[in-house]
């Protein structure tokens, strides 16, 4: 639930604040493209024959992620990015709740649909959204779960359980699918799985309102800054990671 929880964290922070173009642009999407493509390079060069790379090569790898297969992370997050004045325009005119309802037929209830004839309207290209547009709900979603609603304890007490019984789903499903099929089966860790959508969900709203109010005003100098390295760290953990996991 990291990846949905970051966009939602993304989402809290950015759709708060207007930002300009020019700002959006030099800030936030040129950075992640340079370290998109500079990944991309890191991830090539043990299978890249010459040390030198031409344009065309670079131009190539921006396409291709090939071994880091997670830096799809990253071309969504440009993708979004490039949307925020359209989202912070539909989040100010009060429209979020719609586009929430869109994205959670679409991409979240439309997706885990399973046909009589097996038809599937995603793989089948008779649905088929981009990255970004598939997880513009979680980014939207951060900032209404953050700024549009206040949530009771009764009401925060129902999130909760509903995360925990779609968490019990996740564990119990995964299982029962990998011992009938004899593979493992990544179907119910899917990000866009319902029950990951309210588990990530219930993450949020907890630390929101449970953890923030518990610990506001009570962290030492310390500990603030080690939360603040540990956040700036994040991305690059995220990074790097895949490429220790193929050393090791």
């Amino acid at each position: 639930w990291c990846v949905p929880i970051f966009f939602m964290l993304s989402g809290c922070f950015l759709l708060d604040k207007k930002i300009s173009i020019k700002i959006l642009w030099k800030k936030y999407v040129l950075r992640l493209l340079i370290i998109l493509i500079s990944w991309n390079v890191i991830y090539h060069f043990p299978r890249h024959k010459s040390i030198i790379f031409s344009i065309s090569d670079i131009i190539n790898l921006f396409f291709s992620p090939g071994a880091g297969f997670h830096l799809w992370f990253l071309y969504s997050l440009i993708g979004i990015y490039i949307v925020i004045p359209f989202l912070h325009k539909i989040v100010q005119c009060g429209l979020s709740r719609y586009l929430l309802l869109l994205w959670f037929l679409t991409c979240v209830f439309l997706r885990n649909i399973n046909f009589p004839n097996g038809c599937d309207l995603f793989t089948s290209n008779i649905i088929h959204f981009p990255f970004c547009i598939e997880y513009i709900g979680y980014f939207v979603l951060g900032y209404f779960l953050n700024k549009e609603i206040s949530l009771s304890i009764n009401q925060r007490k129902l999130i909760y359980s509903i995360g925990c019984v779609s968490l019990i789903v996740i564990m119990v499903g995964t299982y029962v699918l990998c011992r009938f099929t004899g593979n493992r089966s990544e179907y119910f860790y899917d990000y866009l799985n319902i029950f990951n959508v309210l588990v990530s969900i219930a993450l949020f709203v907890f630390f929101r309102y449970d953890v923030h109010v518990c610990y506001k005003g009570r962290l030492s100098v310390k500990m603030k800054k080690l939360i603040s390295l540990l956040s700036f760290s994040s991305l690059g953990v995220y990074l790097i990671h895949v490429y220790v996991l193929i050393i090791i």
